[in-house]
């Protein structure tokens, strides 16, 4: 008895630590920004638990069901989840419109496991998305669910030829193993050659999300449990028997303080994450998973409660988490308070659900079920509770509209870019063709350099944005503008009132993309005499003061560089205040470089910065920040170009 205790305890420490990774990523991220590496860890214990569960049950009963495991997988994973979303719904009314646009699209991706499917189709980047989306965690299911269906079978078909032709003196339960073992490595490296040729820097989370390139972690718990898996050969318990635990234990730990380091280390902008980091914490979680099995035949101590407990409502807890953390943070500022709160309210709601809910699905307790059930009035009050949650949580999602109107601004943005550039054109094929390819892609048709603006078209300008009270400028020899959605919210107000702008913004552009579109333009002698960089809050693990010193280097002569200093009110994280520092360190540096310095300006504004970026929300912030880089632009014009 207290050997399968503590059996069940060291692949608990396993769950856990992989489940407060995740926590603390969400509820304290510049503690741990690489904190979502415990997904990882649930997906290598998972392909681990799944996999040994199957050759226990063949091993034992030399049998397998396909419908039985489908059954239980199931009743453990939709339960749960069914709960959450219908509960969770209604808490979404608490925020403003923005965070339930898409929302029901969103509730039924959720339930249908598809909603990595649904992030990658909707262009929706893992940790810089305009509003959260209240069940983006639920990407993981989405995995899990595949591997659960196509591993099922796998196990169902594979068991059913070896069943029939049994070969070289081998059990049909070790020609399981080793064609599962085999199996499970060609398929772990077919996913990370896939990931490492697929992966995308400019949009990580497309191979984030894939099934394809993120389903290694599975097969390699499932190599693992061939090798050592919940039901061990007499040779194995023979060999771990004899081992002294000391070693095993220290490994534990020592492998524990590496992953907490890589929680610290690897973040999601950084392309070694993908390539080296991911990888490396499957294989160091498989190492562990080894070690608890070894430590669970040499260990007799019984399993602490808490651990039980903690074990037990992991997965609830990850449900409900996300969506509590999403409402209580809009609410309290306080990073620190809204994580304790929304730690502890996750625990009390997720040991409901499993020890109060969850137990009915699997046909437990159902005898004081059906005794509260013959109560009239306990069944008619439950069947209209629930009757009135479900029509509240279908209006809900049939009512919110389809985007927000943060994205229907950066999208209007982009159109205002697309019909300057057919104003400068001649022909109806030319304006037709660009159209079609300009929406998303820039380009440029009119050359900046070729010609000047006069006194009487700024003025005629101002006028129009009087109420702005944005200051005339003789910027002459052109403008270029090239910045990412904050720009692009004041796409319209830049072009009309700094005299020959050309405005290139998009959507989740980084800095190495920024510098593409600078490279692109300086090789087309497109660009302006003064160039401004509008970038930095899609961060990308400190790559940026690269490509800053490369535009700064590569900038022609006798033009000049304005760099605005990006912002994010609520979430300055390590990575953004690294470039903020760089640009103005930058400015100090070189004459030519100024830096517009709107993080002062904003925080004047900032509570209508309603998700601590973007412009649209709050009636002054487009003037202030339009206001602000003509005045930066003017003071640029009394500092010397660059010399030859």
């Amino acid at each position: 008895m207290n050997k399968n205790n503590s059996k069940i305890k060291w692949f608990s420490l396993i769950r856990i630590l992989g489940l407060v990774l995740v926590l603390i990523y969400h509820f304290f991220k510049n503690v741990l920004p690489g904190g979502f590496i415990g997904v990882d860890i649930f997906f290598v214990f998972s392909g681990y638990l799944i996999t040994s569960l199957v050759i226990k049950e063949i091993g034992e009963k030399d049998s397998f069901s396909l419908l039985d495991f489908y059954r239980r997988r199931f009743l453990r994973i939709f339960p749960p989840l069914l709960i959450m979303v219908l509960f969770t719904l209604p808490l979404s009314m608490l925020l403003p419109s923005d965070y339930r646009a898409n929302i029901g699209n969103q509730a039924m991706a959720a339930l249908g496991f598809v909603t990595n499917l649904f992030e990658i189709r909707s262009g929706s980047s893992y940790e810089s998305q305009f509003f959260p989306h209240f069940y983006v965690h639920t990407w993981t299911l989405s995995l899990e669910f595949l591997f659960y269906l196509l591993g099922g079978l796998f196990f169902f078909l594979l068991y059913k030829i070896i069943s029939k032709r049994r070969k070289n003196n081998l059990s049909g339960e070790n020609q399981f193993k080793l064609i599962v073992m085999i199996a499970s490595l060609v398929g772990a490296l077919i996913s990370i050659v896939i990931l490492e040729l697929k992966f995308n820097p400019v949009n990580p989370s497309v191979t984030y999300y894939s099934a394809s390139s993120h389903f290694y972690p599975f097969f390699i718990g499932s190599l693992t449990a061939t090798l050592c898996g919940i039901k061990l050969t007499k040779s194995q318990q023979r060999t771990f028997e004899k081992k002294d635990k000391l070693i095993p234990i220290i490994t534990m730990v020592v492998l524990t303080i590496i992953l907490v380091i890589m929680a610290r280390l690897f973040t999601f902008d950084n392309p070694l994450t993908f390539r080296v980091g991911l990888i490396a914490t499957s294989i160091v979680t498989a190492v562990m998973i080894a070690n608890a099995r070894i430590l669970s035949v040499i260990t007799t101590s019984k399993e602490p409660r808490v651990l039980e407990f903690l074990a037990d409502i992991s997965y609830s807890m990850y449900l409900w988490h996300w969506p509590l953390w999403i409402v209580i943070s809009y609410f309290i500022n306080n990073v620190l308070v809204a994580g304790i709160l929304s730690l502890i309210l996750t625990t009390v709601i997720s040991a409901v659900v499993y020890y109060g809910i969850e137990p009915w699905f699997h046909g437990k307790n159902l005898g004081r079920l059906i005794q509260y059930w013959q109560d009239k009035r306990v069944r008619y009050g439950v069947i209209g509770a629930l009757s009135i949650l479900l029509i509240g949580d279908i209006t809900i999602g049939v009512t919110a509209k389809p985007i927000s109107d943060l994205e229907s601004s950066v999208y209007n943005g982009e159109l205002v870019q697309t019909s300057n550039k057919i104003k400068e054109l001649g022909t109806a094929g030319i304006q037709m063709n660009t159209i079609f390819n300009s929406i998303y892609v820039s380009s440029d048709f009119k050359n900046p350099l070729s010609g000047l603006i006069s006194d009487e078209e700024v003025v005629e300008k101002n006028v129009k944005y009087a109420n702005y009270t944005i200051a005339s400028s003789d910027i002459k020899g052109g403008v270029t503008l090239i910045g990412d959605s904050v720009m692009l919210g004041a796409a319209q107000e830049l072009a009309d009132t700094i005299p020959g702008a050309v405005v290139d913004a998009k959507v989740s552009r980084n800095y190495q993309a920024g510098y593409e579109t600078f490279e692109n333009l300086l090789k087309t002698g497109k660009l302006g005499k003064y160039v401004v960089i509008g970038l930095g809050t899609n961060p990308m693990g400190g790559a940026e003061a690269d490509y800053i010193n490369k535009m700064i280097q590569e900038l022609p002569a006798g033009s000049r560089l304005i760099f605005i200093v990006p912002y994010n009110a609520k979430n300055p994280t390590d990575t953004l205040m690294n470039t903020q520092e760089f640009i103005r360190d930058a400015a100090k540096k070189y004459d030519f470089v100024t830096a517009y310095e709107w993080p002062t300006d904003a925080q004047n504004y900032v509570s209508e910065l309603e998700d601590g970026v973007h412009l649209i929300y709050g009636k002054n912030l487009k003037r202030v920040y339009t206001s602000g880089l003509i005045k930066t632009l003017n003071a640029a014009a009394e500092k010397p170009a660059k010399k030859e």
